[in-house]
């Protein structure tokens, strides 16, 4: 098993190779079709690769687009949510596949200081949950020993002069009298006013580089809770991107989804209320409000709909005699129509959409047994949607365990569906396996 399967056509192969360096040099498994062990059949090789890849890297050229091969091997890795596509050529990629975020290559030169390959490695890292090494994607690595050496003789002479000037200063300084200066007149003193208290030491403006590496930081946080619902991991990612940018609104945003389902509520509360105080987005606001009242009031566990002695969810109209909602005027959504919108939403074509709704479900329907039945059954009736099967399993790892000892036999269906997810679920599957067997 390869973490990365590279797509490409084979007029490509140069581009192909050099990417396959970079992510070997990472220490990650690379699959090439170089070499096919003797008496295996070529599909059957790239079949099981395939299969077992944690992540497909399709390299979208005018050769490429024209290869039902690469199409193929690309339409694996949609239908597992697992394609990371990149243009190496100045093309449109194939209908089907132009909904996908492409990293742009066109003008890669090969090192791997490149900014929209240090992005594609980011990425990828964050899908197969592995760390990245920050030192072999530096600028660093192909800067010359002599380039190198005459920066420190510089930086040397550069401190020299410095150094000599700050102790000038030292020497020849006189009292400061002016009433204006920030610190008072101590301003020579090193340890009272020589400090501007109303600086924030150490953070730094959020110019366009701190938000642009903020929001790189953000999607591999992203892409850790979807498809891979690694939230601990995700908060790495957000913490770093709110250092890089203290007002990247977003990253709190999706900081505090990840900790309400790691269950720490003090914390998604303190970042919601931070997306309150940058937020400018009306729907992001009122997400955030409601999930701060969801942390801070829980729900009552909802009561059950159905009337006792009566084995139907729908109730009948004996006035009319036809099959309906006992108050089909009602102007609010009915209990049930709500749980069952919320739990088709952890499987919908929007990655945010999905985080929301699997976030709102941990916050108030961990006690809630029909929500429960709701999401396996939707899991069960979708096993080809990898994101919305991993989103139900990270619900399921918040409920009430005597809660789902209640849907036992369903929840172990899903959870030997699941394996066929691949490495990606089985934490989630062992997690969920535990509170069962608690």
């Amino acid at each position: 098993m390869s973490d990365v399967f590279i797509s490409y056509a084979r007029e490509d192969r140069g581009k192909a190779e050099l990417l396959a360096r970079v992510f070997e040099g990472q220490q990650w498994t690379v699959w090439s079709d170089k070499v096919i062990p003797p008496g295996r059949k070529y599909a059957d090789v790239i079949g099981a690769e395939l299969a077992s890849a944690k992540a497909v890297i399709v390299l979208w050229s005018a050769a490429s687009i024209a290869s039902d091969w690469v199409k193929d091997e690309a339409q694996e890795g949609a239908n597992r949510n697992i394609l990371v596509p990149a243009l190496i050529e100045k093309v449109s990629p194939p209908y089907g596949f132009r909904q996908v975020q492409t990293a742009d290559l066109t003008a890669w030169d090969g090192t791997s200081s490149h900014a929209e390959l240090q992005s594609l490695v980011r990425g990828v890292g964050g899908l197969i949950s592995k760390p990245v090494s920050d030192s072999e994607l530096s600028t660093d690595r192909t800067t010359s020993r002599k380039s190198r050496l005459l920066l420190y003789l510089v930086a040397g002479s550069f401190l020299m002069l410095l150094l000599g000037y700050v102790g000038y200063r030292l020497i020849n300084r006189t009292p400061d009298t002016d009433p204006n200066r920030i610190g008072g007149g101590q301003g020579g003193n090193g340890g009272q006013g020589g400090n501007n208290s109303n600086l924030h030491v150490g953070a730094a403006p959020c110019d366009a580089d701190s938000r642009n590496k903020a929001a790189d930081l953000t999607g591999r946080g992203l892409m850790m809770i979807d498809p891979g619902g690694s939230q601990a991991a995700a908060v790495l990612q957000f913490d770093e991107a709110v250092i890089a940018c203290p007002d990247y609104t977003k990253a709190y945003f999706l900081r505090g989804q990840s900790q309400a389902a790691l269950q720490h509520n003090e914390k998604a509360i303190t970042d919601f209320k931070k997306v309150l105080e940058l937020a400018t987005d009306p729907e992001m606001r009122q997400q955030a409000q409601e999930f701060i009242a969801g942390l801070e009031h829980p729900r009552p566990t909802p009561m059950p709909t159905r009337e006792p002695g009566n084995t139907n969810a729908i109730a009948r109209n004996t006035n009319t005699g036809n099959t309906g909602p006992s108050n089909a005027n009602r102007a609010t959504p009915h209990p049930v129509e709500l749980t069952h919108a919320q739990v088709n939403d952890m499987f919908a074509a929007d990655k945010s959409t999905r985080i929301a709704a699997t976030t709102r479900l941990i916050i108030e329907r961990k006690q809630d047994a029909a929500t429960v039945q709701a999401s396996v059954r939707a899991a069960l009736a979708h096993p080809e949607n990898k994101s919305g099967v991993i989103n139900t399993l990270v619900y399921l790892e918040n409920v009430d365990p005597a809660i789902l000892k209640q849907n036992k036999a369903e929840i172990e269906k899903l959870l030997e569906a699941s394996k066929a997810n691949g490495a990606q679920t089985a934490d989630h599957i062992k997690k969920v396996q535990g509170l069962l067997n608690n």
